[in-house]
Parts: structure tokens; C-alpha cells; sequence
């Protein structure tokens, strides 16, 4: 996502119009990539990307299904919030979207930040935690969170989450409009799906017959694509493979 890493910070961070973006940059890099079919796999803040994507006036054409890791609609995660433990298991959310964020964590130091988002949702399941951990992984998060520009465009992106995002995606329910593309699912039982009804609240923004879910249980948490890859390789592939032989 632009903004998060070494990239540069876009100038907006609607998601629709990062969404957009990305899909410009693929026909820099690929033959025929307005053209040849593509599918939106994303995790998160990407797969609310996608979600705003697929969710346009006129989506994209050549994109054709997609896979969301571990979210709900941002409208409904902040419904979520009426519950106590959803809003403190998540309180990151109301705290990037204000103004003072950025510099309250470089108060604190983003590479402190950033490790402990990341131990908030490393789940139960060691096994899958120290996938997660491998390579130095933590450590590179970590570094790169502590750029200020790599904060404020963290930032700028729950910002946008906020009440722009949700008042939007308001008048796109009213409005009767749903993801029209094939769409699985895939999240966590213990994490997401702890403070989440996903199985009764995604089938609301899908047209009918189009969605399809998959629970992850056994004590992984929210970082399901590194700590339960092969699970999610497996279902991912299995779509994949399905929707190019329909």
C-alpha cells in the first residue's frame, strides 16, 4: 500500500482511489493487464482497498473474484465498537484516525508502536506466531514504522477510514450496492471473528450466491496470510482455480 513502507505517501488516502492506482501501476508492469483477468487478494487494509474497489460506480472489469483476509466492511467494524472489548481490542482504530496521532507515536517511537500492534494480534497458536516472527520480520516492520513519513501515512489511511469511509459506504448500503464478483472470506475464529458475526454480516454487502467464508481457528489471530500460510494457500488456490474453470 502506498504510504505504509519505503513508497511515497499519496496525495489522497481514499481507498477507492488508491484502489484505482494500483491497478494503473500493474499496466506499467504487466502485458495486457487491462485485459487479462485479475484477482484481488489482499489482507486488511488491502482488502479494504478491494472492498472499495469492487464497490465503485464502474469496478474495474478485468477484476473478477477476490479474497479478503480477516476484515468486515469498515462501517460495520466500527459498529463493532458499541461493544467494550471490541473497542479496546481495537483501539487503534479511533486513535490513528485523529489528528495528533503521528505525533504521539513518534512520542513514543514508532518501532515501540509497531511491535505492540503486532503482539496484540499474534494469536494464541505459537507455532503460527513464530511463522510470523521469522526472518526478522518483526525487526523490519519495526524500522520501517519508525519513519515519520511511514506513520503519517498509516495515519492518514484510518483517518480516511473514519468518517469519510463509513458515511460513504452509509449511502452505498442505502443505495442497494453490493460486491458483484466472487468473494471469499477467509478470518480468523479468535480474533475477528470473536467480536464479529462475519458469517451473518458479509452475506449484507455480496450479492447472493457470490460470497464464499472460511474460519480459521485453532489460535491463530489476525495475521493469518504469515501464521496460517499454508491454510490460506490452500483456500486461496482452491478459489482461484475454480473461478478459471467457470
Amino acid at each position: 500500500m502506498p504510504g505504509y513502507g519505503l513508497s511515497t505517501r499519496p496525495a489522497s488516502a481514499n481507498k477507492r482511489q488508491i484502489g484505482f492506482s494500483i491497478l494503473e501501476a500493474l499496466e506499467q508492469v504487466l502485458p495486457n493487464a487491462t485485459t487479462r483477468p485479475v484477482y484481488w487478494i489482499s489482507h486488511d487494509r488491502g482488502a479494504r482497498i478491494g472492498h472499495r474497489l469492487l464497490t465503485a460506480p464502474s469496478p474495474p472489469p478485468n477484476v473478477k473474484a477476490a479474497v479478503f483476509i480477516d476484515i468486515v466492511p469498515t462501517l460495520e467494524q466500527w459498529r463493532a465498537f458499541a461493544l467494550p472489548q471490541a473497542s479496546i481490542a481495537y483501539f487503534h482504530w479511533p486513535f490513528l484516525a485523529t489528528p495528533t496521532a503521528p505525533q504521539v507515536i513518534e512520542g513514543m517511537g514508532g518501532d515501540a508502536f509497531c511491535r505492540m500492534i503486532l503482539a496484540r494480534g499474534r494469536g494464541t497458536n505459537e507455532i503460527g506466531a513464530s511463522r510470523l516472527e521469522a526472518q526478522g520480520a518483526y525487526e523490519q516492520y519495526a524500522s520501517i514504522f519508525a519513519n515519520p513519513e511511514a506513520i503519517k501515512g498509516s495515519c492518514a489511511d484510518y483517518a480516511d477510514g473514519g468518517v469519510a469511509e463509513c458515511e460513504a459506504q452509509k449511502r452505498e448500503q442505502a443505495a442497494g450496492t453490493k460486491v458483484k464478483v466472487p468473494l471469499l472470506v477467509i478470518y480468523s475464529e479468535g480474533s475477528l471473528g470473536k467480536m464479529n458475526d462475519v458469517e451473518a454480516i458479509w452475506p449484507q454487502w455480496v450479492e447472493e450466491g457470490k460470497l464464499e467464508t472460511v474460519p480459521v481457528g485453532d489460535g491463530h489471530g489476525h495475521y493469518l496470510p504469515e501464521s496460517a500460510d499454508e491454510i490460506v494457500a490452500e483456500k486461496v488456490i482452491e478459489f482461484v482455480q475454480k473461478q478459471q474453470a467457470e
